[in-house]
């Protein structure tokens, strides 16, 4: 089925990225299973404690991972993106307000960097040099609240360890899936991360990606002629406006109508309700 997927892309001219990612503890219904996670602790959202997992857990998580890269590449995906952001199990080990380890993936940040750098030596072993590793990154949780969890100060020295160890793009989020402060703001929000993903992007030496609430072209070309952004991210824009990117090409100055409600996250099919 995904090579099926990744045909259709590539026969209409363009790419696709396969998203790696592993909830840990940040599940919105009640576990069946204990789940793993850094350590013992309430996530800050779901309210739920993982297991804190093992060195043995640790290696079998990272060897999963690679395997799943492996079966990307051999599906036909053009690269993979390690998903350590908005609450997920790898934000976990990131955040110092769900990961309390006292080994060496625990307590400074180097040593909660250490699974990421890791996980990118295990998927460039699996699928060779040539195959792009991106990496999505929190700029801060703010969860529960502004200020908590990974912060702003720590993103910005994340982002240039992982940088320098070989990830081949970054894309900037922030917030945390179903926190106060949501992935996915509302239409009064345009381009909420561009400052700080401006600032980071100016300071390390692969790629950003920038996402969150941009839909116009106008705004995309500024941020691309005045920031060391090298790429504009879309999620939303599109499932309103699916042609709205081969609109943009065609020289049209077309926006998105989509106003941020994000009732698609809970449509059948993830649909704008808004189209027929």
């Amino acid at each position: 089925g995904l090579k099926t997927l990744t045909d259709i892309v590539h026969e209409s001219g363009a790419k696709i990225v396969s998203q790696l990612g592993h909830f840990g503890s940040l599940l919105h219904t009640s576990p069946v299973n204990t789940p793993i996670a850094p350590s013992a602790v309430p996530h800050p959202v779901s309210g739920i404690t993982g297991r804190e997992m093992t060195e043995n857990d640790i290696a079998a998580l990272r060897r999963r991972f690679a395997e799943a890269a492996l079966r990307s590449r051999k599906a036909g995906f053009d690269g993979v993106q390690i998903h350590a952001a908005h609450g997920f199990l790898l934000n976990q080990f990131l955040s110092s307000a769900t990961n309390r380890r006292t080994d060496s993936y625990g307590g400074p940040l180097a040593n909660r960097l250490r699974l990421l750098v890791e996980i990118l030596g295990d998927v460039k072993t699996a699928c060779g040099a040539g195959f792009p590793v991106l990496l999505k990154l929190n700029l801060e949780d703010s969860a529960p609240a502004p200020g908590s969890g990974f912060s702003f100060a720590e993103a910005r020295k994340a982002a240039s360890v992982l940088a320098g160890a070989g990830y081949d793009a970054i894309e900037l989020s922030s917030g945390t899936a179903g926190g106060s402060t949501s992935p996915a703001r509302g239409a009064d929000e345009e381009a909420y991360n561009r400052r700080h993903t401006e600032i980071i992007a100016s300071e390390i030496s692969c790629p950003v990606i920038i996402v969150g609430g941009i839909r116009r072209r106008e705004l995309a070309e500024e941020i691309l002629e005045t920031s060391a952004v090298s790429l504009i991210g879309l999620s939303r824009a599109l499932i309103n406006r699916p042609s709205l990117v081969a609109e943009w090409q065609a020289g049209s100055r077309a926006a998105a109508s989509c106003i941020l409600c994000n009732r698609c996250f809970t449509s059948p099919g993830q649909h704008c309700v808004f189209r027929k």
